[in-house]
């Protein structure tokens, strides 16, 4: 639970632990916000406490407790991320943008990819024996994928994308796109899956290092 007060609880969720951790504000903290399209820290908005919401995910810099449960916060970065799933409809290289019907709602969207936008792909087979996904979680499996483009992209294929959220709903920048990606969509709508909550690498250019996925 997130409470904006004078303190920020936070819980916490990395490598399938689970904790809860305390964010003390005061005054002098300065607050940024991660832009729509990108979520390194030179593109971060000026912001304050008051646009911090319940879900959204933070890093604070500041003095830590000995424990590390508790920082005393000099500089807060926040923002509110979302995750996407479903099959690509249509490509265009020259703008590179991507066309995809939501997995369950069945509305389109489009995805932007960037220069900073991550893209990767699953290989035919990830789940079966001897796959990648055999004793991993979902970071792990991410990590050891090699880079894609989006040549490498066609229509039919399944994605997942992560992204910071923005005012068209119809449209999102990618963090980090992941193509043939079945198998995360698996873990992420089986409560007993392997992996838990989903969580993506996206750190370089002082970005994030984790993204937790709903």
């Amino acid at each position: 639970m997130l409470q904006l007060e004078d303190t920020l609880n936070i819980a916490s969720a990395k490598a399938g632990l689970k904790w809860r951790q305390t964010i003390a504000v005061s005054e002098k903290t300065k607050f940024r916000r991660y832009s729509p399209d990108s979520v390194k820290f030179a593109d971060a908005k000026v912001s304050g406490l008051d646009e911090v919401t319940v879900g959204d995910q933070i890093r604070a810099r500041g003095e830590k407790t000995s424990d590390g449960l508790k920082v005393e916060a000099e500089e807060v970065v926040f923002g509110t991320f979302l995750t996407k799933a479903g099959y690509v409809v249509a490509i265009d290289p020259a703008t590179r943008e991507i066309t995809v019907k939501e997995l369950g709602s069945g509305k389109a969207f489009t995805i932007k990819l960037t220069s900073g936008s991550t893209i990767k792909q699953m290989p035919n087979g990830t789940g079966d024996r001897g796959g990648p996904a055999a004793g991993g979680n979902v970071a792990q499996i991410l990590e050891t994928l090699p880079p894609a483009t989006i040549e490498d992209i066609k229509p039919g294929t399944s994605v997942l994308v992560s992204s910071t959220r923005g005012s068209d709903a119809e449209k999102v920048t990618a963090i980090l796109l992941v193509a043939n990606a079945d198998l995360l969509i698996r873990m992420a709508t089986t409560p007993s899956g392997r992996g838990g909550t989903l969580v993506f690498g996206a750190g370089g250019g002082g970005g994030l290092d984790v993204l937790a996925l709903p």
